[in-house]
């Protein structure tokens, strides 16, 4: 399958890869044939890329670092969990912790050490989505950092109910279609306050150290960010991880004020950081664990001719292989042997 812009799609397009709803439900499944109606509808649900499956791409896998089932009831409790707080109900932790065990266990089971497939978000869905992204990204780059099963338990369970402070910012400023001012920004930061808040109500079931997340994913390794102004190893390794989940996750989101960043140009945002913005050592392992083109992207190569990345070299991820299209066929090329040839930009940005 490969990664293509809702515009781009037409009818009698075959969907390569599912279109969740906020609870976790599938809307459109695998195999589905769209019609100018569905189409229509994910336009308007806020979603600006599908996975689509046809002659050229029927091939190529885009691995997914969990199953479908297991991202199906993860969006199902995090949706659950966020509701219940904002009734005022005690969080469900025991299902938190038997979701974020199944998503470690299918990761440490895996041969994949990239994480190569884009999560597609809707409007009504992205906070669900993006929490899981960020459970995801940071459980992946804890496995790098070679930290054990319970290390990795306890950052998944505090980046699931990392932003659940934003159940308490007003809607019209986190909906916002336009940057926020600067009192608008001040409002959000409290979400920090907020979620931090409403998870060590939950003190006896929830590690403090995942609490912390929720409060101290926007610190900066510098004493840059809020908070509370902290510096290098005062924060938490757990939110030092979500930290740069969270920046990627977002950076490489379309938002109505601005298009999504490729993950190459997101992940060049992050190097640039490193240091100063973030740990230098888990950047490090961050890198390491993202493809900076994913399996199934259209890429424009250096030669001006168009390709889909087919697979990623795992010890040269900068130099994947690729399938150019010609004008009457197609030829797979490894831009780590081709080296005359590199990746000019993604298609897809």
């Amino acid at each position: 399958m490969r990664r293509i812009k809702i515009t781009w799609a037409k009818p009698g397009d075959i969907l390569g890869y599912p279109i969740f709803r906020k609870d976790g439900a599938i809307l459109l499944n695998i195999g589905v044939k769209l019609t100018e109606a569905y189409i229509q509808q994910l336009k308007e649900l806020g979603i600006t890329h599908i996975y689509i499956q046809d002659d050229i791409s029927q091939d190529i896998i885009v691995p997914d670092p969990i199953s479908i089932e297991t991202r199906m009831e993860a969006l199902r409790v995090i949706e659950d969990n966020f509701h219940r707080s904002c009734k005022g109900l005690p969080l469900d932790v025991e299902s938190i912790r038997s979701v974020v065990n199944s998503i470690v266990d299918e990761i440490l089971s895996s041969d994949q050490i990239l994480l190569n497939l884009y999560d597609i978000k809707s409007f009504d869905n992205y906070i669900f989505s993006h929490s899981l992204s960020v459970t995801l990204i940071s459980i992946i780059v804890g496995r790098k950092l070679g930290y054990n099963d319970k290390f990795l338990r306890d950052l998944g369970i505090g980046c699931m109910l990392h932003d659940i402070g934003k159940l308490d910012v007003p809607k019209e400023i986190l909906d916002k279609p336009d940057r926020l001012t600067p009192e608008e920004f001040e409002i959000v930061k409290f979400h920090t306050h907020y979620g931090y808040k409403r998870v060590r109500e939950q003190d006896r079931d929830i590690p403090a150290t995942s609490s912390h997340i929720a409060l101290d994913h926007h610190e900066r390794y510098d004493g840059s960010g809020y908070p509370r102004g902290l510096k290098g190893e005062k924060i938490h390794i757990f939110s030092r991880i979500a930290s740069i989940a969270d920046v990627y996750d977002a950076m490489t989101t379309d938002r109505v004020y601005r298009k999504a960043y490729s993950p190459s140009d997101a992940m060049e945002f992050i190097m640039g950081g490193s240091g100063t913005l973030f740990d230098y050592n888990i950047v490090n392992a961050f890198v390491k664990s993202i493809a900076p083109y994913p399996v199934g992207d259209i890429v424009l190569l250096s030669t001006g001719e168009t390709a889909i990345v087919v697979d990623v070299n795992k010890d040269f991820p900068l130099r994947p292989i690729v399938r150019v299209l010609k004008e009457d066929r197609w030829e797979d090329v490894d831009l780590l042997k081709e080296t005359n040839i590199s990746i000019f930009k993604s298609l897809e940005e």
